[in-house]
């Protein structure tokens, strides 16, 4: 069939960096069994290939260049169903590598012999940096980009591959990659306060009870516990389909990359300075959204015929499976048109592990009176890319989402710290859920969650009222029915 594995998998070492300075190797048991494995499973797949934005513009990308396919050596990099390498072949290539670390590969090479694509594609198991190549190719086409484009890493197996086996006059698919964030809008930092404060009311029953029932007094912990419930639920970034609406100012490139030339040690670490002009008038800042964009531009030498963009950028009808990342600031801040929102951003990979990134983004608000409001900070530590606007020791571990119909890329988590410099969490009351739905409306498309449609209703209908509703007529019933038996006891 084409197809062979190539390359070991499983509990060996690799001599891959985790990203750290100190270039520390990766397990790749482990790396598997945190990472590869998730994109073993058909379902998983089956929500990447029904994202419609990144179908279209992949398929485009390569049937509206096809001179750069036709003829040529193709390598997909993590090619999962072997979409991307039927494509290549369709257009017209000599020969196509398709390498896939999971055992997907299997239902990729099923995939190709049902398209009659045997004899030009072959599907390699294993990972990229093992592989052995029989010649140099002329093309590199990987959907390699994670959450915020650079969470999971895997653009480090794709420039491992480029180095390896693209030729000097080669072209890479995608050719350049953009990250960006904005100002946002959101309920989500009013839903979180109140799952922390329902978390902390649960705690204190618990050791209520623990005392009276079995003697034992676990309020001690409870210090302990309430820093670990504010970095789940307060220093967290999220996964959301954001509507326009909700970006409340211009968006600020933090990043740039062109997939010829970059190098592992140039996206280790991200720093950027980057302003905001607030295009709002009297609404609340509440964090910043953070997506990205991917260009196929081919090369300079060898430019394609039409240039095709992939964006997920916050879309009514174009949204995503990456979403955007919502880094939440605690409490939110008055802004209005007009300010200008300057700020540095900061993101490294962790050293718990290289596929999730800690970053640190803080911002400062100069009004248009020209008052300067105190520097605000979030510093995320562990996971994923963190957030920050001021230096308070606040940190919060992210939870795995798997993601429901629109969350189809590996389980994901972020850390955030985001509030006022100048004020602790404790002595700040919050905004009231009121007055914060003011300028938070609710957007319903087709394309959108669930999470993002309800964002306004959970502000007001906790989980479960709907059910106690329900549960009246039951009770005045019964309540009815007792008071007759009182009134007409049983003859003996």
């Amino acid at each position: 069939m084409g197809s062979h594995r190539n390359g070991g998998r499983g509990g060996d070492q690799s001599g891959t960096s985790n990203g750290d300075a100190g270039g520390a190797p990766v397990d790749k048991g482990v790396d598997f069994a945190n990472y590869f494995c998730t994109y073993a499973f058909l379902y998983h797949q089956k929500e990447m290939l029904s994202d419609r934005v990144r179908m279209d513009a992949y398929y485009n990308a390569v049937f509206k260049n096809k001179h750069h396919f036709h003829g040529q050596a193709v390598l997909d990099v993590g090619a999962g169903s072997g979409i991307l390498a039927i494509w290549s072949a369709q257009a017209g290539a000599r020969k196509v590598y398709a390498v896939e670390a999971t055992s997907m590969a299997e239902h990729a090479r099923a995939v190709v012999k049902a398209n009659n694509l045997q004899d030009v594609v072959e599907v390699i198991e294993g990972s990229m940096e093992d592989v052995v190549l029989p010649e140099k190719v002329d093309v590199i086409i990987s959907e390699w980009m994670g959450y915020f484009l650079l969470r999971e890493s895997m653009f480090d197996s794709v420039i491992c591959a480029r180095d390896r086996w693209l030729k000097p006059t080669g072209v890479m698919y995608p050719s350049h990659a953009t990250m960006w964030v904005a100002p946002i809008r959101t309920g989500l930092g009013d839903q979180k306060n109140n799952d922390y404060d329902s978390s902390m009311d649960d705690w204190e029953r618990f050791t209520d009870e623990t005392k009276n029932y079995y003697g034992v007094d676990m309020s001690v912990l409870t210090k302990p516990f309430s820093q670990e419930q504010k970095k789940y639920y307060l220093q967290t970034s999220l996964w959301n389909n954001l509507h326009p609406h909700q970006v409340i100012g211009t968006a600020a490139s933090i990043k740039e990359i062109d997939c010829l030339t970059a190098s592992v040690s140039d996206i280790l670490e991200v720093n950027s300075n980057f302003s905001s002009t607030v295009t709002l008038q009297n609404t609340r800042l509440c964090g910043y959204g953070g997506w990205f964009d991917v260009q196929f531009r081919g090369r300079k030498e060898d430019p394609a015929q039409e240039e095709v963009e992939l964006t997920t950028a916050p879309s009514v009808d174009d949204s995503t499976h990456w979403g955007q990342q919502v880094f939440l600031l605690n409490p939110p801040a008055r802004i209005t048109e007009g300010d200008k929102l300057n700020g540095s951003f900061s993101m490294k990979r962790s050293k718990e592990n290289h596929r999730l990134m800690e970053v640190e983004f803080s911002c400062e608000i100069r009004q248009q009176s020209g008052e300067l409001v105190p520097r605000l900070v979030a510093l995320c530590s562990s996971c994923s890319p963190s957030f920050s606007i001021t230096r308070l020791p606040l940190r919060l571990l992210v939870p795995k989402m798997h993601r429901s119909s629109s969350t189809a890329r590996a389980s994901e988590e972020f850390l955030v710290n985001f509030s006022p410099a100048s004020l602790s969490l404790a002595s700040t009351p919050l905004l009231k859920t009121a007055a914060a739905s003011e300028d938070l409306p609710v957007y319903s498309n087709g394309n959108s969650d669930h999470a993002t449609k309800k964002e306004i209703g959970l502000l007001h209908n906790p989980p479960g009222r709907e059910n106690v509703i329900h549960l009246i007529p039951v009770v005045l019933f019964l309540c009815g029915f007792i008071l007759w038996i009182s009134s007409h006891p049983p003859k003996m």
